[in-house]
């Protein structure tokens, strides 16, 4: 099998999802790729007819995160899918599926004040406080902050993230992060939301040194404000309908492993939640249909990547659909359909919401569908789609299982994602292809997501109440 060059650490995936390709080639040629055949558990929820049209430009190939191999459940036989394909054209739609018309759920009470610091701590690099704040849309962030010194580069006093990349500017990198100047004593802040990861309020005040300073970070409806000793010193609008949503395992740093300390203590440190601006700022799981763009049913051919949507809410539990025609296989791993959060590739959270891909020199799909604990946990299917017929493609995430199914048949799962689920957020982008992978050489249409309704039992799963 030949590869694309690529970066070495991404090398692996060539050996977690490839290692049993030549026993799927064999078996295809003997008429079977599994045992038992399976039918999928289709639940109450149908698509909510959401129709996605087309953007601009030109990928580029990279292979996407190591897949890990996770529970096999009734893999179907080709035989049995291609019999459903005796004429080229869409499958059978699956008549008498409905969505379920729920209520959006009503904003969850604000969690107690948090107490992180109390009597007075250094900054000091790679100082953890806690890595399990649970976050809110608006809140109030209240801490004594006194400086001994000046530090010649940029310096961190405060950190609050969900990632690992502080201050990359990507999705959730600072909730908020606050900085020294280099040189000096001037305190910027920065709190991203959806259309400006690096939003930011610079130099607002410089402080004396050896002096407390209380310093009060207010997030409330559309302002971001900055209160020094009781005293606004500056505020930055744009926030309304754009804040990231609640988030739990939130970690705090007074400074984290890569960025220089300040030299400063922090003390009497707590984050107070505060209520949801409510209505359509809150970020909720959007269970009523929606057509966004104008209908068109036509086949989009995926030759560059496309932006369909860049406004969807996405739900803890969904189910995403579409048909997809392939043309021919490719030399390298290649992208389909993304619904992403981000701008960076797969192995960063909110990447893959999901994401699909063919492997290289073939049609065989693996779908990446990242969690809190596994950003590029991943699917495959157990055999090969066939050139020039059309295939009905629907991937699944509820309770504890993601599955992939084609056809109506289920042909591969994956468990681990009860409580780690990724919350719904607002303004999810859906491309044709993406800007990290070679296009594939086929066409897809009826693409359709719907949000489904958590099993009973399982309201409280965290990522939901998110």
């Amino acid at each position: 099998m030949r590869y694309l060059p690529q970066p070495q650490h991404l090398l692996l995936l060539a050996v977690g999802l490839y290692s049993s390709r030549a026993q799927r080639e064999e078996e295809a040629l003997a008429g079977h790729c599994g045992t038992d055949g399976g039918v999928a558990s289709t639940g109450e929820a149908a698509p909510s007819a959401l129709q996605l049209s087309h953007g601009a430009e030109k990928a580029s190939a990279e292979f996407p995160p190591q897949a890990t191999e996770e529970a096999r459940t009734k893999a179907v036989s080709p035989s049995m899918l291609v019999s459903r394909h005796k004429q080229r054209r869409a499958p059978t739609r699956h008549h008498g599926q409905r969505l379920i018309h729920l209520q959006p759920p009503e904003a969850a009470s604000p969690q107690a004040e948090s107490t992180l610091v109390t009597s007075p701590k250094q900054v000091a690099k790679n100082s953890l406080l806690t890595d399990k704040l649970s976050t809110s849309e608006n809140f109030e962030l209240s801490f004594f902050l006194t400086v001994y010194g000046t530090v010649a580069r940029h310096s961190t006093v405060l950190l609050f993230t969900k990632t690992n990349y502080p201050g990359g500017g990507q999705y959730l990198d600072t909730m908020p992060g606050l900085y020294l100047s280099g040189g000096s004593t001037r305190l910027s802040v920065v709190l991203g939301h959806d259309y400006d990861h690096r939003a930011s309020l610079n130099d607002v005040v410089e402080l004396d040194l050896k002096k407390d300073y209380h310093i009060n970070v207010h997030l409330e409806g559309d302002t971001l404000t900055i209160q020094v000793n009781g005293n606004e010193v500056a505020v930055l609008p744009g926030y309304w309908g754009t804040k990231y949503p609640p988030q739990s395992g939130v970690s705090v740093w007074a400074c984290d492993g890569s960025s220089v300390p300040a030299n400063a203590t922090i003390a009497l440190l707590t984050y107070n939640p505060l209520p949801s601006d409510g209505g359509d700022q809150a970020t909720q799981q959007d269970t009523k249909p929606k057509l966004p763009l104008t209908v068109d049913n036509s086949s989009q051919k995926v030759e560059k990547r496309r932006l369909l949507i860049n406004n969807l809410t996405t739900g803890s539990n969904f189910e995403i659909a579409f048909d997809v025609t392939p043309k021919k296989a490719k030399a390298g791993l290649t992208s389909i359909l993304r619904v992403t959060k981000t701008d960076t590739p797969a192995g960063h959270l909110y990447d893959a919401m999901p994401a699909f891909y063919f492997h290289p020199d073939t049609t065989q799909l693996v779908v990446v569908m990242g969690r809190e604990d596994d950003a590029t946990a991943n699917i495959t299917s157990e055999f090969i789609l066939e050139p020039l017929w059309t295939w009905h493609v629907e991937a699944r995430l509820q309770e504890d299982t993601f599955s992939l199914s084609v056809n109506g048949m289920v042909v591969d799962t994956i468990a681990g994602y009860r409580g780690k689920k990724y919350g719904p957020v607002r303004n999810a982008k859906v491309w044709i292809g993406d800007d990290f992978y070679e296009p594939a050489d086929a066409e897809v249409s009826a693409i359709t997501y719907a949000v489904l309704r958590e099993a009973l039992g399982n309201e409280t799963d965290p990522a939901v109440e998110a």
